[in-house]
């Protein structure tokens, strides 16, 4: 269930890609100078952002509907995504929706980083 980015560093990567464009660009052959080239239009591609990541969807939370921040990875997540993970967790549908669940030590599973929260641990959104 985790779909976060994994970030480059973008200074190293470029380091990396000048030194090889170097190398290709001094080396004097003609296949050097095609990767050299190569090297070159790769170098432009990064830095102009072309492999920048997408910015990561919110949670989506219906204007009249609350979410629930876990308070290990600090995602918030709307009951539906809640519930649904904790279905998926305990194997079945017979659970008391978070929504209206009283006792604070039910357990629920955080969509996110799939650990169980007490549900007194949750902060409600509106």
């Amino acid at each position: 269930m985790n779909n976060q980015v994994k970030p480059t560093d973008t200074r190293k990567l470029l380091d990396w890609i000048e030194g090889n464009w170097e190398m290709e660009r001094t080396a004097g052959t003609k296949e050097s100078s095609v990767r050299a080239e190569m090297w070159h239009e790769f170098y432009h591609k990064v830095v102009s952002g072309d492999f920048a990541p997408d910015t990561p969807s919110l949670p989506t939370i219906k204007p009249d509907g609350k979410g629930f921040r876990c308070d290990a990875c600090k995602e918030t997540f709307s009951a539906y995504e809640w519930n649904r993970a904790t279905k998926m967790y305990c194997g079945t549908d017979n659970i008391s929706p978070i929504e209206t669940t009283s006792c604070g030590d039910a357990f629920f599973v955080c969509p996110e980083c799939d650990s169980e929260r007490k549900l007194s641990g949750l902060e409600v959104v509106e």
